[in-house]
């Protein structure tokens, strides 16, 4: 019993360490796609932006402007979705895939199990 107590116990300290980052994590408040650039432009709440190619994800290789002009901000910014594609990105693995830094949920765990 007392081995549950503390894996629960770790594992309730994670999860709450990964809520606390997720809600510090930046969060888009506008999306759109530049057609004449072919890049996705995201603004974030937290002052800055970014513009990426999304020709690298899977799902967009062959993706019309039609199907990229059709992007909803889903949540509370945390990801964005393209309804023609039926594809969405996580706004934190994207960061982290355009920085090199882990999200809070690939960063490994700590503590005892």
């Amino acid at each position: 019993m007392a081995i549950f107590r503390k894996s629960t116990a770790a594992g309730l300290k994670h999860a709450k360490q990964v809520g606390a980052a997720r809600a510090a994590a930046p969060r888009v408040v506008a999306a759109e796609y530049d057609e004449a650039r072919d890049r996705l432009a995201l603004e974030f709440d937290q002052g800055f932006a970014v513009a990426v190619s999304l020709r690298g994800f899977p799902g967009f290789q062959h993706a019309t402007a039609l199907d990229l002009r059709a992007i909803e901000i889903l949540g509370s910014g945390d990801a964005v979705y393209f309804g023609r594609l039926d594809r969405s990105l996580d706004v934190a693995n994207l960061l982290a895939e355009l920085t090199g830094l882990p999200t809070a949920s690939t960063r490994p765990r700590t503590g005892t199990r």
